[in-house]
């Protein structure tokens, strides 16, 4: 279980808006080893103090302004965690064999590499430029209680 606090700065309906605390989202961040999801979380421009929109699994009667602390089942993050990896990794991969297959006979390890990186920073850029938008917080299944 992952688990982060941050304070309720709207509520609506059944939907709890959090603004995050700074900070790594497991213990292997604070003692510097683990899955690296914080760098890349860096490189992507997601690790900085936001908000995020949850629905509300609780009934404790929370309101703006409270501090809570949101839990996210660690199976569905690393489903997340496992597709942040991938989708790079499968964008270099892909761009390096179609540099190369559109390159035929004057192919070498420069455009290869040129296709590769291109792929990959096409992806992360993607990533970037969506951010946290299109999360789905349901599917993370977060358990919200007041801290």
């Amino acid at each position: 279980m992952v688990s982060r606090s941050g304070i309720i700065s709207k509520i609506d309906g059944a939907m709890v808006q959090v603004l995050f605390d700074h900070g790594g989202g497991c213990p292997s961040c604070d003692k510097g080893f683990g899955c690296g999801i914080v760098p890349l979380a860096g490189l992507l421009g997601l690790n900085q103090r936001r908000s995020l929109v949850l629905p509300v699994q609780t009934d404790h009667g929370l309101r703006e302004g409270d501090r809570v602390q949101v839990d996210i089942k660690s199976g569905r993050l690393n489903g997340l965690m496992a597709a942040a990896y991938a989708l790079p990794l499968a964008a270099l991969l892909g761009g390096a064999l179609l540099a190369d297959a559109l390159a035929g006979a004057r192919s070498n390890d420069l455009v290869t590499s040129c296709g590769a990186l291109i792929g990959m920073v096409s992806v992360i850029g993607a990533l970037r430029l969506s951010g946290m938008r299109h999360l789905k917080p349901a599917w993370l299944s977060p358990e919200i209680s007041a801290q």
